[in-house]
């Protein structure tokens, strides 16, 4: 194997190395939004709706009163 064959395949372990880690946090960033960490239901005091909020920080809230009227 030449110099330059060695630097070659080098460089092509550290390319996939970073695009199997790019993959791996994108993955990862994945789980988060669907990992529930904090719900809460209301109904009553004038008040019908769910809030979820999940891992990655991401939060949802479905009015329920809007939708009744």
């Amino acid at each position: 194997m030449t110099l330059n064959n060695y630097q070659g395949d080098q460089e092509k372990m550290t390319q996939y190395k970073k695009n199997v880690e790019k993959q791996r946090k994108k993955l990862q960033a994945e789980e988060e939004d669907k990992k529930v960490v904090w719900y809460e239901y209301q109904k009553g005091a004038g008040e019908h709706f769910r809030r979820i909020r999940y891992a990655s920080g991401k939060e949802i809230k479905t009015d329920y009163a809007k939708k009744n009227k």
